[in-house]
């Protein structure tokens, strides 16, 4: 870094952010960046404060413009990898992933996220060769035994699947999402009475995961409790508003409904 960049300054903004003071800190680090705009260590910062506002095109132009500038700077490509996941551009996911894989090589974190973008791809027998080699790296990341569930669901594999899921909720029993796959799972292989257990212990632990209460109601509207399911399935639209999926499943039950009598 060049000596005129104030890495002191830079240092206790992000102190300052850390302890709480994320606006002011996040105003600060945009001022001084403005001032020094080839301080490549606060341009990443600046970009992970914007992706914790949710301003994620402009985190995504900030991690870009240190990937442009430092080859080896493996955070911002992870980062970046996960904004992609989450916007499903797998492609160029997977293609910070293996950037970050190549910097730093066996990273348990990076092998479990190419596993989970190659099975968003349809690739799960290439994503089950990465998620086992990170879960023998890491026995406790529970992240990585909820992906490899979802692989061996695509396989077909559902014992595995559900030993998978319930070995994640052993290591960490408040996941939401281990539940609310765990019970995708039971459904799929017609075990109504566990996917309607596990569907309402994963609202015991989170009562406002839209996913789990979508789910519990697609278990009402399939076994013909339309007026229960609709009730479960506004409930999941208060918290997703904008889920296009949800809005389709309410359509299905009114029909269902109406159709009962």
């Amino acid at each position: 870094m060049s000596q005129s960049y104030n890495a002191a300054l830079v240092n206790k903004i992000l102190s300052d952010f850390t302890k709480g003071n994320k606006i002011q800190s996040f105003n600060k680090l945009g001022q001084y960046l403005n001032n020094n705009p080839k301080d490549l260590t606060a341009r990443y910062n600046y970009g992970y404060m914007c992706q914790q506002f949710d301003k994620i095109d402009i985190a995504k132009k900030n991690y870009l413009k240190v990937i442009s500038k430092d080859p080896e700077h493996w955070q911002s490509r992870f980062n970046i990898y996960t904004i992609y996941i989450m916007e499903k551009s797998y492609d160029l996911a997977l293609k910070y992933v293996e950037q970050v894989l190549k910097l730093k090589k066996n990273f348990q974190p990076a092998q479990r996220d190419k596993a989970l973008i190659l099975y968003y791809m349809n690739k799960p027998d290439e994503a089950l060769i990465y998620i086992m080699l990170s879960i023998k790296q890491n026995l406790l990341d529970y992240l990585a035994f909820n992906t490899l569930g979802l692989i061996l669901i695509s396989l077909k594999k559902y014992d595995e699947a559900k030993k998978s899921f319930l070995e994640g909720i052993r290591i960490d029993p408040k996941y939401i999402a281990s539940y609310n796959n765990l019970g995708h799972c039971y459904t799929l292989v017609n075990d109504k009475d566990n996917a309607l257990k596990i569907f309402k212990k994963g609202l015991t632990i989170d009562p406002n995961s839209s996913e789990v209460i979508n789910n519990l109601a697609n278990y009402y509207n399939n076994n013909g409790e339309y007026k229960k399911a609709l009730k479960y399935y506004f409930n999941a639209l208060k918290s997703n508003k904008k889920n296009s999926s949800i809005i389709s499943n309410i359509a299905i039950a009114y029909f269902n409904l109406g159709n009962a009598y």
